[in-house]
């Protein structure tokens, strides 16, 4: 993909197509993902060894959102967050604790200084 105007947005969007392209697996099945909020949330787990992998997108192009995670049924103690953002392409970040956390999901083409930034 080029680097004219409007080709950022494409690029992005790559990225974004990446998160279950790396973390979504041959061998792994969907499980539920119940969300009442504005993300498309997708929830897989790899058939034997329990790995799983949740890929949270956020729909709103003006502002980040708050996305809750409440996972039940898993063997980890953390997570780790890969980002896609306005500055970050498929950016590794510090682990979460797993018990439930909370991530701001950053709008396309915009920055914050959170988690998502």
């Amino acid at each position: 993909m080029g680097n004219s105007a409007g080709s950022d947005i494409t690029t992005k969007r790559m990225y974004v197509v990446g998160q279950f392209r790396r973390f979504v697996r041959p061998g792994y099945y969907c499980i539920g993902a119940n969300n009442d909020g504005a993300a498309f949330i997708s929830a897989c787990r790899e058939t034997n060894s329990g790995v799983f992998a949740i890929v949270a997108i956020n729909t709103n192009n003006a502002a980040a959102i708050s996305q809750t995670f409440n996972p039940t049924n898993f063997n980890a103690a953390s997570v780790t967050p890969w980002l896609t953002t306005s500055n970050r392409s498929l950016a590794l970040t510090a682990a979460v604790a797993v018990s439930w956390w909370v991530l701001q999901l950053c709008p396309a083409g915009h920055e914050r200084g959170d988690i998502c930034g």
